[in-house]
């Protein structure tokens, strides 16, 4: 390989850019300052870059196609690492490249066209760049293309080869490709333990209901549990303030996973989110509606988001009677009409196909709360800069300048979500009705340094809990309070309970720990975290995938330490 005229300019300009997103990257897990794993991190981001930098050297003789590439590679590790400060995911990742490709993807993010004539244009800013550097001869360097590719090649190789990812450091998942070419570490699969009872019993069958009332399951979008308060939910909380003694309100409770997908198969199904695949291969509906609608239960949801359309999940809905969901061009206004559906199904059980109908089983989700969060303008409650239709580049290029702001676009839609809820509240009966409140999942804003949304697997409680209300008549109530009230709750736990409360059982089996599944569980370099009902604490212990065996990763509270919690395993553990 002959020696080759390189940039100093553009070497030097990369080194800026990086170090000038320094700050931000240490804050990534809020992890105390560590000048081995920084100093790796800058080395790698380099090394890579010019990696890549040289193949494109090589593979081009023409000085045109050379500054095209060289400026895509820089475009990509510009979008890419923004992206990461934003959400917490490279571009490349499944959970990324599944909603950019979906056909309701601009619905969900309203993704403007003036946004991508801006990417576009900074596109062609980088060209110039490159175009001018190649140009000016006195900053051209003579190096051998040779000794940049042996160097680099090393020094990727060296730093991937400690596994660091594992045992040092997490915030080096934040390096462009780092996950992907880890040398993999395989160990034994913990000791499994029962399988999960809700799999080996078939819930209801053994006894019928000694109650049947309606079931009327609210559900948001991305629904954080500390914000369901009397200051965002003022008519809500009213409503149920009234009825305070016929509600069971969970200390903690947690979703099956940080993603719609997962948080609503858990809630439906009664088992981990990290059996979606199992159940989504043999196309298998609930077994919790299968024993209500044996129970003469009719099941009946609407949804202002296109649940079935993620992930593949149609199979979740396969066991509804009638289950539509309502996809316009205005998210708030498509869940003011499945409100009003709700609402005159409530008043007509004359529409009910069948006699032999008794009970109602209701499931309304609501898509208000989903970035970049809906609402129509009289709910502006919250002051915030960024209006309806706004940029969302914007946002991912300076995430911690626009951080209240978006929180209180956040805000504004789950106000809006009350206005909704509380005129739906006034029509149903207690006595005759079991209320569910609670979300898919939650939503975090930059609380520990971390991303914001809920996209990224590393378990925070903002992103993992949701509320869980629980209001209906007396029996039911004390089941709950009765199992409950000193533990932590997941969405695994919620319907099961319930029918066997319904059924007149006065307790209910209960395993020591619950799992949450990262996105795209169980794939390979996908995460799982295990929770203990009991400890006060949050401190989920982390499992990443690797060739189907789960090792160790890093409790949430102790990231950066050596050591691990001990817990006992489920069977899950050894899923494939």
């Amino acid at each position: 390989m002959k020696a080759a005229r390189f940039s100093s300019f553009l070497l030097l300009a990369h080194f800026a850019w990086f170090l000038s997103h320094l700050p931000a990257f240490l804050s990534l897990n809020d992890l105390s300052f560590n000048p081995l794993m920084t100093g790796l991190a800058c080395w790698y981001f380099l090394a890579l870059h010019y990696f890549f930098w040289v193949l494109l050297a090589l593979g081009f003789k023409n000085q045109g196609p050379k500054i095209f590439f060289s400026s895509l590679l820089s475009f990509y590790l510009i979008l890419d690492f923004r992206l990461y400060l934003f959400q917490g995911v490279h571009l490349y990742e499944p959970i990324v490249l599944n909603s950019l490709f979906h056909p309701m993807a601009n619905r969900e993010f309203q993704i403007s066209f003036a946004t991508f004539i801006g990417i576009i244009l900074i596109f062609i800013f980088l060209m110039f760049l490159h175009f001018v550097a190649s140009k000016i001869q006195w900053i051209q360097l003579q190096l051998s293309y040779k000794k940049i590719f042996i160097l680099s090649f090393l020094s990727i190789l060296g730093i991937i080869a400690t596994n660091l990812y594992y045992y040092i450091d997490p915030r080096i998942d934040a390096i462009l490709l780092f996950k992907q070419f880890h040398l993999p570490i395989v160990v034994a699969p913990p000791e499994n333990s029962k399988r999960p009872i809700r799999e080996l019993i078939e819930i209801g069958e053994k006894e019928n209901l000694k109650q049947s009332p309606n079931i009327l399951l609210l559900a948001a979008e991305s629904f954080r549990a500390d914000y369901f308060t009397s200051t965002l939910f003022p008519k809500t909380k009213e409503w149920l303030k009234n009825f305070e003694k016929q509600c069971f309100v969970s200390p903690q409770h947690f979703s099956g996973g940080h993603t719609t997908d997962y948080g609503i198969f858990s809630l439906l199904y009664g088992v981990p989110a990290t059996y979606y695949y199992r159940y989504q291969g043999e196309k298998k509906g609930p077994l919790t509606l299968k024993a209500l609608a044996e129970k003469n239960y009719y099941l009946w949801g609407r949804s202002s988001s296109h649940l079935t359309g993620w992930n593949n999940a149609r199979f979740i809905f396969s066991s509804f009677d009638d289950y539509q969901e309502i996809l316009g061009d205005s998210i708030e206004e498509d869940d003011k009409k499945v409100l009003l559906e709700a609402k005159k199904f409530l008043e007509t059980p004359s529409s009910l196909s069948t006699e032999s109908i008794q009970s109602k089983f209701m499931f309304l989700f609501f898509n208000a709360s989903h970035y970049p969060y809906h609402y129509p303008e009289e709910f502006e409650q919250h002051s915030t800069s960024l209006k309806k239709g706004f940029n969302p580049a914007k946002v991912a290029l300076a995430p911690y300048l626009y951080r209240k702001h978006l929180n209180n676009r956040y805000k504004n839609a789950l106000f809006y979500l009350d206005s909704l809820w509380s005129s739906l509240l006034k029509e149903i009966d207690l006595e005759k009705t079991v209320l569910l409140i609670t979300g898919d999942h939650g939503e975090s804003f930059w609380e520990l340094g971390a991303a914001s949304g809920h996209a990224k697997s590393n378990f925070v409680k903002s992103a993992t809990q949701t509320p869980l209300w629980i209001c209906g008549p007396q029996e039911t109530i004390h089941f709950f309070k009765q199992n409950f009230s000193e533990i932590k709750t997941t969405h695994e736990d919620v319907l099961p309970a319930l029918i066997t409360s319904l059924s007149g059982q006065s307790s209910y089996p209960l395993s020591p720990q619950f799992m949450i599944a990262g996105h795209n569980y169980p794939e390979e370099g996908s995460k799982m975290a295990v929770v203990s009902r009991t400890d006060p604490a949050y401190e989920p212990l982390a499992f990443l995938v690797s060739h189907q065996k789960h090792i160790p990763y890093f409790p949430l509270q102790s990231l950066g330490k050596s050591s691990f919690s001990p817990l006992f395993f489920l069977d899950e553990l050894a899923f494939k």
